[in-house]
């Protein structure tokens, strides 16, 4: 009878295949980790900048205003503007038929989100103008409403835990989210505008 042959790795074949899969793991998790990052950041910008356009296009579709605030019991029957709540923690967009930013009872809430990653929430900014609770209201002809002296939410800078990190090609690991003067919404995603001098809250 012939030598039985056994199949198998050798010593040197089973420590050449752990160095390959160690610098697959080295290369792969960091890459992976930061592609879930840079997802998680454009899903809470994007949210964010939708709701505003939405509360927009809903005043000048209704004629009447329109209020986005900030609310803690945003999945409730019937949600309210939180006064200690940041926009983040969860909004509502409702029909503002009395202009006060605030909802009262009979008022349409056409939209409801909850809060964004916390680690994103924890990182992240608005400009002192907000106030609270924090709103954003449009009028009938699209402008911002300017409710009892205060303009409401204009600047909103979202970051996370990377900080003034350049994720690749100039763009940036955070958001800036600005609403001109006339209602509309600009997403700045570059580490350049980002870090800029004109940005009020100062980069991530």
């Amino acid at each position: 009878m012939g030598k039985k042959h056994q199949e198998g790795f050798t010593l040197i074949e089973l420590l050449v295949l752990m160095m390959v899969l160690a610098l697959t793991l080295g290369l792969g998790v960091p890459a992976m980790n930061g592609m879930v990052a840079n997802n998680r950041m454009t899903v809470a910008a994007n949210d964010l900048v939708s709701s505003i356009r939405a509360a927009r296009a809903q005043a000048s579709t209704r004629s009447l205003p329109v209020t986005l605030c900030a609310s803690s019991d945003w999945e409730a029957e019937e949600p309210a503007c939180a006064q200690g709540a940041s926009l983040l923690d969860g909004w509502i967009v409702f029909e503002d038929g009395d202009g006060d930013a605030a909802r009262d009872p009979g008022e349409a809430v056409l939209l409801a989100h909850g809060p964004i990653d916390a680690g994103i929430r924890g990182e992240a900014r608005s400009a002192a103008d907000g106030g609270t609770p924090q709103f954003l209201s449009f009028r009938a002809d699209g402008f911002p409403a300017v409710v009892a002296g205060r303009p409401g939410l204009r600047n909103i800078q979202l970051c996370d835990s990377r900080g003034n990190s350049d994720t690749g090609g100039g763009r940036a690991a955070g958001r800036w989210i600005m609403v001109s003067p006339a209602g509309h919404t600009a997403l700045v995603d570059t580490v350049s505008q980002l870090q800029a001098s004109s940005n009020p809250l100062g980069g991530c």
